[in-house]
């Protein structure tokens, strides 16, 4: 008895899947370097967010004690009036801008790196 002719296109079935199955796996590898490089520059953020506020509280810490040592040693309290002089309302207003050039200068920086990709 003659066989019928499905045969043929059970192969031609399985190499089209086979096809399909190469092509999906290479979209698969586009895709992975691409979420390999969004954790990337996610880590890198973050890594600079964690080390950005370390070096503030560090240089907030090494001012404190500068104002201390040098009031201690010309026997003046110059930590006490600068103190006073951040609690005044005029004082206040001096640290949001010292603030505000903070992020600025952040921002700026920031822009830099993203104008060198572009």
């Amino acid at each position: 008895m003659p066989q019928p002719q499905n045969g043929d296109r059970d192969r031609n079935d399985s190499s089209q899947r086979t096809t399909q199955k190469e092509t999906a796996g290479q979209g698969g590898a586009k895709q992975q370097p691409q979420a390999q490089n969004n954790r990337r520059k996610s880590e890198s953020s973050s890594n600079w967010l964690a080390k950005t506020g370390l070096m503030s509280g560090l240089a907030v810490i090494g001012f404190v004690l500068l104002l201390f040592a040098l009031g201690q040693a010309v026997g003046f309290d110059l930590l006490g009036l600068f103190a006073e002089a951040v609690s005044s309302q005029t004082g206040r207003w001096l640290v949001v801008a010292l603030f505000a050039l903070l992020l600025i200068g952040v921002a700026e920086r920031g822009l830099r790196g993203t104008l060198r990709r572009v």
